[in-house]
């Protein structure tokens, strides 16, 4: 009993009373413990957890020096598990007692001791328990650095585990863990996991996504700690027939790995599906960069090469999952990511020096499949934007506009592509927002087509926010549709409600977009953030489910919120009160800056100027017909006007005019009264050159109303 208390404490956990009933047969253990055991009841202490009894240790320093004695002696420094392998082997059968049913506590408390729920991300680098991370320490020493696997104390353990609890998935896959990556035998390996998997399936109906991740680590480790190494000596040793036998055995290994993370990635479990697969990617592509490197070779002309294009997969496999990662990793992986961009950095450090050589390569006609070559291409460009000057910077993103739609032709199921398509189109600055940003909507439809994928659904929704936010009533009566869908495609997507955008008071049209950062280094003050924001107008919704979940109500689209964030200005007594308020957006939909919100008064309110002559407005497209293209005046309800087809002026013309719902700046003329419909039109021209500052800054009174019709 003492040292199963003991034991138990090591894992930081306690035992179930049940487990001493069980096995000694006695329901009355309990008292017997507490009132006829001198010197254990003075050891230990009955706590409850959950309305059950549990038996604890008293304190920690306690359970130390039993097992420090029950191990090397009353004289003993330090706790050897080796030589309590046995004792751990019958606490471990003692534990369900040929008992049929599982008590649930006791194998919580066999998962504390001798499993990890931690993930591995890099095979050269596996996770254990507390207790068997000691157990190989140990061997290491007892064996002088070379393991020894005769008499093993560990897989004795996971064996006793499995014989024990033949119905737990999970010590199974920790048994297979162990011929992955300590013994090295990936035969016994790979059997204990499929083992494992059809388990999970057979007893549970589906499959732990945790197991998918430990059969992808089993492919990882053998390319990392066996292949990896004998394809170094191959080519060292100029043996080119086992060159390509060991890049074949590697290519397949990495093809089972690539589809079991990404089934991973598909269960919304975390990013060890992202994380895993590119340390993989970065310790296939490495090895090979350090053989060219040790030689005095160019590493970026051998992926060019017929001969190195198989690397440039993991490449281009690396950043683009990486740039992933970023957009939903939490905040509490920061420390972990910054690990992983300093590898990044390491494997892709010299391809800002070799642009001209990708240049080349995606110019050629003689290259076949140039998709991975022109990513790659993009991030050296944007990695040479962030180390250089600003000069060329917006031929750079046009450069990357343009090789991003090139791959979508031929390449439109990989949202890689419009990750960088989007983020690259948000710095291209343009004079005519309006025309970049339905352009923009027009490709994402045709994508959204095509590939149906979230980001795509996601960066539509944002762009006709923005739309809206401008004063186009269309894109406005969209926005609950647009939102319905992307809330389905996203269902699945782990940390889904992390904004990827906030809307800040900087620019116009999509330069409004600032790329949230969960990184800390990078991370500006919730006090500052707040202030850059750009202020919205809604009404607080009657859906307001508690204090830390309500919305907004912004033209029939709801925003979520967290009252509780508000500092004490949003409770549910402010329901269909107005509110303004900083928008960013998340795969889940918009989301309101919370410290940013604050009620309205009467000084909010903004007059309308009326329109007049000269003056320079916003217009929204309604309706082409023969000679005209009729409009709707953003800011002014009730008007409307009127565009002759010889007053439009680049990019539309008579034989191109803008598309409905087409928001744009336009100069009055004049009013005209229509006899057909009965009402005044304002005639309109798009030729807007001349017109002063001063009509300009009108216009923008008038455009911030749009904000505040409720």
């Amino acid at each position: 009993m003492i040292f199963a208390v003991s034991l138990a404490d090591y894992g930081n956990t306690a035992i179930d009373v049940q487990f001493f009933m069980d096995l000694f047969q006695d329901d009355t253990i309990e008292d017997f413990i507490v009132e006829s055991m001198p010197g254990v009841n003075e050891l230990v202490k009955i706590e409850k957890k959950n309305g059950k009894d549990q038996i604890r240790i008293r304190y920690h320093l306690f359970a130390n020096e039993i097992l420090r004695q029950m191990s090397l002696g009353k004289d003993a420094k330090e706790i050897s598990f080796l030589n309590l392998v046995d004792d751990i082997l019958v606490f471990i059968e003692d534990s369900r007692n040929g008992k049929i049913t599982i008590n649930q506590n006791t194998l919580s408390l066999m998962r504390s001791l001798f499993i990890t729920r931690n993930a591995d991300v890099d095979a050269e680098k596996p996770v254990f328990s507390p207790l068997i991370e000691k157990l190989k320490d140990e061997h290491k020493v007892v064996s002088d650095g070379k393991y020894d696997d005769t008499n093993d104390a560990i897989i004795s353990i996971f064996n006793k585990l499995v014989e024990t609890y033949p119905e737990e998935p999970h010590f199974t896959a920790h048994l297979a863990r162990f011929y992955f990556y300590i013994d090295k035998n990936y035969d016994k390996g790979f059997a204990n996991i499929d083992a494992a998997i059809a388990l999970s399936e057979s007893t549970y109906g589906y499959v732990d996504p945790l197991l998918y991740h430990m059969k992808a680590m089993g492919y990882s480790s053998r390319i990392s700690n066996k292949y990896i190494k004998d394809l170094v000596r191959a080519i060292n040793d100029n043996s080119e027939k086992e060159k390509i036998n060991l890049i074949n055995q590697i290519e397949n290994d990495a093809q089972e790995a690539f589809k079991l993370y990404e089934l991973v990635r598909k269960s919304n479990v975390g990013i060890a599906g992202h994380v895993s697969e590119i340390y993989m990617c970065i310790n296939v592509a490495n090895a090979i960069k350090r053989v060219l490197e040790e030689s005095g070779e160019s590493f970026s002309n051998y992926l060019l090469q017929s001969d190195g294009d198989w690397v440039m997969k993991y490449v281009d496999r690396a950043t683009d999952l990486w740039e992933e990662v970023k957009k939903i990793a939490p905040e509490t992986n920061s420390e972990e990511l910054e690990q992983l961009e300093i590898r990044i950095k390491q494997l892709t450090s010299d391809l800002e020096g070799t642009i001209s050589l990708w240049e080349d390569y995606v110019n050629s006609d003689t290259t076949i499949d140039k998709t991975q070559a022109r990513r790659i291409l993009a991030h050296a460009y944007i990695k040479q934007m962030e180390n250089g000057s600003k000069k060329d910077e917006q031929d750079v993103l046009k450069k990357i506009i343009k090789l991003m739609e090139d791959n979508m032709v031929v390449e439109s199921q990989h949202t890689g592509n419009i990750r960088l398509w989007f983020d690259a189109i948000c710095k291209y600055k343009v004079e005519n927002q309006e025309t970049l940003i339905m352009d923009a909507i027009n490709k994402l439809n045709r994508w959204i087509s095509l590939t149906d994928s979230v980001e795509a659904h996601y960066y539509r929704f944002v762009l006709k926010f923005i739309q809206a936010i401008n004063g186009s009533i269309l894109a406005e009566s969209e926005l609950p549709k647009l939102l319905r869908e992307l809330k389905q495609k996203s269902m699945n997507l782990y940390n889904r409600t992390v904004p990827q955008h906030w809307l800040v008071n900087e620019g116009t049209g999509l330069s409004m977009l600032y790329s949230n950062s969960r990184s800390k280094k990078n991370a500006i003050s919730e006090e500052e953030m707040a202030k850059k924001m750009r202020l919205i107008v809604g009404r607080i919704s009657n859906n307001y489910v508690n204090e830390s979940h309500a919305y907004i109500n912004y033209h029939g689209t709801e925003i979520y919120f967290n009252p509780s964030a508000t500092k004490g200005e949003i409770d549910k007594s402010k329901i269909n009160q107005r509110v303004k308020f900083g928008i960013g957006f998340s795969y889940d939909g918009p989301r309101a800056y919370n410290s940013s919100i604050q009620l309205m008064g009467k000084e909010d309110v903004e007059e309308v100027r009326n329109i007049e002559t000269g003056m320079i407005i916003k217009c929204e497209v309604i309706k082409n017909v023969a000679f005209f293209t009729q409009v709707r005046l953003v800011g002014y309800s009730e008007e409307v006007g009127s565009i002759h087809i010889d007053e439009l002026s680049n990019p539309f013309n008579r034989n191109h005019r803008p598309s409905i719902g087409s928001v744009f700046e336009v100069k009055v003329l004049n009013q005209k009264f229509d006899n057909k419909t009965q009402r005044n039109i304002w005639m309109l021209t798009m030729n807007v050159s001349g017109s002063s500052d001063e009509e300009r800054e009108e216009t923008a009174m008038a455009k911030a109303l749009k904000n505040i019709k409720l």
